[in-house]
């Protein structure tokens, strides 16, 4: 199965001009908004790019060149970061991609830096399972291909090796490449879908862990259910941050 190749904006400086000056319009007139593609004038990060409300992310990759599995990640993104950040997403996230660029191992790469901070809510036997995938990732960025086999075996080794939601999340990784044709192909064909599924394992790292458990309990305890809730979507929010930051280095 061979991967779609696709250049950045079709090597023209003036499209990728186009589509950030959109953001900033629709930004400065309050038009980017959570959680709707494209309706009345007003959307998402996707949505105000792309101005349709039904295949907004194909669309789009056409539009552009720009991958559309890219454009699935900072959808997901964008719905998880505060109001007011996420309204100046979309025009970074445009700014952010290289013209003339094939885009193809973005997400791997996203996926090595999401992996390696979840990684400390494992156990030992946790983080070298993970360390495993974070391992394969980087073979595949250099060209390697593993078997299918290879990949269901480290996906199997972090699946049991923890119960933790980051063990969890790179078994799913590695699983996703055992599933396509060949490990290339797999950043090509799961990409889009455990795009969504990283960042949903990466937060519920960061919610789930002992760390936050332990402060969202010392804050119902002392200050009532609300306020653990609001230092639950505080870190939240954090994490997403983080991960539009990690996105945002092409």
């Amino acid at each position: 199965m061979k991967e779609k190749k696709l250049i950045s904006f079709y090597g023209d400086p003036e499209l990728k001009k186009k589509y950030v000056e959109r953001a900033i319009a629709h930004r400065k007139a309050d038009e980017i908004v959570q959680g709707q593609y494209w309706e009345d004038g007003k959307g998402c990060c996707i949505g105000c790019l792309a101005h349709v409300n039904t295949g907004a992310h194909a669309y789009l990759e056409g539009k552009t060149g720009v991958r559309r599995n890219i454009y699935r990640l900072a959808d997901r993104i964008f719905e998880e970061l505060t109001k007011k950040e996420c309204k100046r997403f979309p025009e970074q996230l445009i700014k952010a991609l290289p013209v003339r660029s094939d885009l193809s191992l973005v997400l791997p790469k996203f996926f090595i830096k999401l992996l390696k901070r979840s990684k400390r809510h494992c156990s030992s036997k946790g983080m070298q399972a993970t360390e495993q995938i974070i391992k394969m990732y980087k073979n595949l960025l250099k060209g390697k291909v593993y078997s299918k086999e290879e990949w269901r075996a480290a996906a199997a080794a972090a699946a049991a090796a923890d119960d933790a939601a980051a063990a969890k999340y790179a078994a799913k990784y590695a699983a996703a490449a055992a599933a396509a044709d060949d490990a290339a192909a797999a950043v090509a064909k799961y990409a889009a879908k455990y795009a969504a599924a990283a960042a949903k394992y990466a937060a519920d790292a960061a919610d789930d862990a002992a760390k936050y458990a332990a402060a969202a309990a010392k804050y119902a305890a002392k200050y009532a259910a609300d306020d653990a809730a609001k230092y639950a979507a505080d870190a939240r929010h954090l994490e997403f941050s983080k991960q539009k930051k990690d996105l945002l280095i092409f």
